[in-house]
């Protein structure tokens, strides 16, 4: 359960990790994402997205099994799970423009993830929320081709109803697979094993419980206090704009933005990514440009 403190932090980790993003990389990641060069390298192509914000322990488990501690400009694949740990948040950018804020005790697995922005159609991503809670803002992928994406929670299945853009936010209890879903901004379509589809509305809230059909959607003014925050976090990253991304030279310069002064390299150069300019030995500096 996301309390209201945790959602606050949550908050304020993503919405910082975008301002970030936006700041240092003004032409690249609003910008429409570019199709492969015939040189590019295989990464390139498969990429899926990077950590725009990571706060406490977070972890990034690659398709082969290999397991390593996050950090802001790391770039995911499909097949990768992020798990954020008891203090761990973190905040997700995917190539199509959809950002993802993961809260802590939380874990996320993109099955499948392909984006080409020349060709929205054939685009497909497939996000399983395994347990915890996060907020979701479409990209280009839900928003254009809605059938494209599925994001999967428990033993229900979501989907976009309509062609605009959406923003929620879901928890899932991993053992019982009970959940809960609310939606600020456009619609979702939610199926589970039980019942027929239901579609879920803007201010909107529904329960779920294994084994029972989903009862009637509820105006969101009357959820529980933790979903209710939950709800706000959507509302408020719904906000941002959500553009193709691209990825690699991205998630660069995200990177380079995080280093630490002392990376920044030797006495007496003139890094780029770095905040504010302080002194160097032999009368160079270290941050931006002198």
């Amino acid at each position: 359960m996301l309390t209201k403190d945790a959602s606050r932090s949550l908050r304020a980790l993503v919405a910082a990790g975008l301002v970030l993003v936006q700041a240092v990389l003004p032409c690249v990641v609003w910008a429409q994402a570019a199709a492969p060069s015939a040189g590019a390298a295989p990464a390139a192509a498969t990429a899926s997205g990077f950590l725009s914000s990571v706060t406490g322990v977070v972890f990034i488990r690659k398709a082969n099994g290999e397991q390593v501690a996050a950090k802001p400009g790391d770039v995911f694949e499909p097949g990768s799970t992020i798990v954020a740990g008891a203090n761990g948040q973190v905040g997700l950018l995917f190539a199509d423009g959809q950002i993802i804020g993961l809260s802590a005790n939380s874990t996320l697995r993109v099955d499948a993830y392909r984006f080409d922005a020349s060709d929205i159609k054939a685009s497909r991503a497939a996000i399983v929320l395994v347990s915890g809670a996060m907020t979701v803002v479409t990209g280009v992928i839900g928003n254009e081709n809605p059938q494209g994406l599925s994001i999967a929670a428990g033993n229900m299945t979501l989907s976009v109803a309509g062609k605009d853009a959406t923003a929620f936010g879901i928890e899932v209890n991993a053992a019982t697979q009970a959940g809960s879903v609310a939606v600020t901004v456009g619609a979702l379509l939610i199926r589970t094993p039980a019942g027929p589809a239901i579609t879920v509305g803007a201010e909107q809230f529904v329960r779920l419980q294994a084994g029972v059909a989903t009862a009637p959607p509820q105006p969101l003014s009357a959820a529980p206090a933790a979903l209710q925050a939950l709800a706000g976090l959507a509302r408020s990253f719904a906000q941002a704009e959500t553009a193709p991304v691209d990825v690699q030279a991205a998630a660069i310069k995200l990177a380079l933005a995080n280093l630490p002064p002392a990376a920044a390299g030797p006495a007496g150069t003139t890094p780029v990514f770095l905040p504010p300019v302080t002194p160097g030995a032999a009368g160079g500096c270290v941050g931006s440009p002198c």
